[in-house]
């Protein structure tokens, strides 16, 4: 499955759009990145599926947080909501991609999010 550039991925505690914050963009872009991404079915608990991407922040925008996918998904990018509060700094140490089976030694931040399909009309 090709990383996203969804507009239905959500931050488990989103209540709205983020407050935005330079100082946070500046210090995000450039950081290498380890984004986890669960996507559920419609009755917004069984798990269809789950991908981890990492790679290099290089864009850093009110529209999203563009990360340059490395690895097994080397060439391709993952665009996430610009929330401060999915953006964790990682502890040192190595980290094991379920997904795709890659280890990634020292990511500077981690990030999860999830999507949700849209809510039937009428709801």
């Amino acid at each position: 499955m090709p990383p996203p550039s969804d507009p239905d991925l959500r931050h488990e505690d989103e209540d709205g759009p983020p407050e935005w914050d330079d100082d946070w963009a500046k210090w995000l872009l450039g950081q290498y990145a380890l984004v986890g991404i669960t996507r559920y079915d419609a009755d917004g608990t069984t798990i269809c599926s789950h991908e981890q991407y990492h790679g290099r922040v290089v864009e850093v925008a009110r529209s999203g947080v563009t990360v340059a996918c490395e690895g097994v998904h080397e060439g391709q990018s993952v665009t996430v909501p610009p929330d401060q509060d999915a953006f964790q700094p990682a502890r040192p140490g190595q980290y094991g991609l379920k997904s795709t089976e890659e280890i990634v030694d020292d990511p500077d931040v981690l990030s999860s999010w999830n999507i949700y399909p849209p809510a039937p009309s009428g709801s």
